[in-house]
């Protein structure tokens, strides 16, 4: 499994000393960034793609626009980040998501479609996407507990409905729930709080490793 280093900023110089931790580079090879604006969710976080583009030494980055509108937002991300490869929409944006996606796919980036805990994996079938987001919390807020069971059969599920579609959890990975995720069918994971909320984000980052082997 990839254990993807998820960050979501309350300010510039937490998004860079997140991004730019010179040794958790070393041993996860792409982050995670979320993009908050509270027109989706109840919360907000700086992403700022002007800045971030300026910056020496950027890993690979996947972007969750958890957004109504992720288009302008993706395609800013685009145009000032060179590390983008990796874009995240939510099903629940209220608009035309396969016009969403076709747009994206415009930009040669890997098209990514989340799913809320409520959303069905049966909603998303009939999608050209390159991947599929699990949220395993109600999106908005790092720090939650996993929700647990009702995941991991939808993880499941979409491993069934869904053979070739690589699957992503986000939300609620610890190392009492990592090796559950994995098993349930998930190839990548992403880690916020288990990490930043450690003294040691590395000695963490290797410990959710462990717990897979």
């Amino acid at each position: 499994m990839e254990i993807l280093p998820g960050v979501l900023a309350t300010d510039e110089l937490d998004c860079k000393q997140k991004l730019l931790h010179p040794r958790l580079q070393k041993v996860a090879k792409m982050f995670h960034v979320d993009v908050l604006d509270g027109s989706m969710f109840d919360n907000k976080c700086w992403a700022d793609p002007e800045v971030v583009g300026n910056w020496s030494g950027l890993p690979h980055i996947e972007l969750h626009c958890m957004v109504q509108n992720p288009l302008p937002v993706a395609e800013a991300w685009y145009k000032h980040v060179p590390t983008l490869k990796r874009v995240i929409v939510h099903k629940e944006i209220g608009r035309s998501l396969k016009h969403v996606v076709a747009e994206l796919s415009q930009l040669e980036l890997e098209v990514i479609v989340a799913i809320n805990p409520d959303t069905p994996v049966d909603e998303i079938l009939n999608l050209p996407i390159d991947a599929l987001t699990v949220m395993g919390v109600h999106p908005g807020k790092s720090g939650q507990s996993f929700l647990g069971d009702p995941i991991l059969s939808k993880i499941k599920r979409a491993q069934a409905l869904l053979p070739d579609c690589p699957l992503e959890l986000d939300g609620g990975a610890s190392e009492s729930t990592i090796r559950q995720i994995a098993q349930a069918g998930a190839i990548r994971c992403v880690a916020s709080s288990a990490l930043w909320k450690a003294e040691n984000p590395v000695e963490a980052y290797e410990n959710l490793l462990a717990k897979l082997r």
